[in-house]
């Protein structure tokens, strides 16, 4: 795709974007599974998160596709699945469908324990954020064919005008060192966590993933008054200025 390909950013639409969602989560971090198999973790994953978020903002290009994907969760609102009973038993019913795929097949095995460990850790991690009362930005995803096109600096800063709109002053985001956490600190974002993780899943005989081992697991805050437009006015009134505390170093 060429590098002047213009690309739109708009609120998802479950009925219109899941199929593409799980086809971009797919392409992302199980392309290597077994198709049926990819799919099925795709879906448990994905939607594990997509369930949570009270925004969601899809990025995609002149000819509709998504090509990248943010959900947040304010810790506050409805979060949007949920509004329409419908699309909330659609979700539910498809990430449980999905589960129940991963624990039949016994080729899943290592799919279904790898995401419940991920899952897993990243809980033990929010822990550990000192401001989990935020914000925070809970998945944010690029296509790997839309790479170096600024769309996830896009859905950042579509994100962080969505809770400056909402009233909110800062947010936070967990990721790892198996993800492009650079970019983060381009942002100019404050890392406050730096933690070791324990990935390993030695104990499952045939397992051999470049993920057998621990990982660099990050928390990073963001205050919105750095990143406001000229003449936004800065952080929401009201919001407490806190300063961030010193990195946590440890190992989990």
């Amino acid at each position: 795709m060429g590098s002047q390909a213009q690309i739109h950013i708009r609120e998802f639409n479950w009925q219109q974007d899941w199929r593409d969602l799980l086809q971009l989560i797919y392409d992302s971090w199980f392309f290597d599974d077994p198709p049926l198999i990819g799919y099925m973790s795709a879906a448990q994953f994905g939607l594990h998160y997509i369930s949570q978020a009270t925004t969601c903002l899809v990025a995609e290009n002149d000819e509709g596709k998504m090509m990248g994907l943010l959900s947040l969760d304010n810790k506050v609102d409805e979060p949007i699945i949920e509004r329409s009973k419908w699309s909330s038993w659609q979700c539910n019913s498809l990430e449980r469908l999905a589960l129940c795929g991963l624990y039949l097949f016994p080729k899943a095995k290592i799919s279904r324990l790898f995401n419940a460990m991920f899952i897993n850790n990243y809980h033990k991690l929010r822990k550990l954020a000192p401001h989990a009362q935020w914000p925070e930005f809970v998945l944010l995803i690029v296509s790997p064919h839309a790479k170096r096109m600024g769309i996830g600096r896009k859905l950042t800063e579509a994100g962080e005008a969505a809770l400056r709109q909402q009233g909110f002053g800062h947010y936070y985001l967990l990721t790892d060192s198996s993800c492009d956490y650079q970019f983060y600190d381009r942002l100019q974002m404050e890392r406050v966590v730096d933690v070791a993780m324990d990935f390993t899943l030695s104990h499952i005989e045939g397992y051999d993933h470049y993920l057998n081992s621990y990982l660099r697991c990050y928390v990073y805050e963001q205050d919105l008054s750095r990143t406001a437009p000229v003449g936004a006015g800065g952080a929401a009134s009201g919001t407490a200025q806190v300063a961030a505390p010193a990195p946590v170093l440890k190992t989990i």
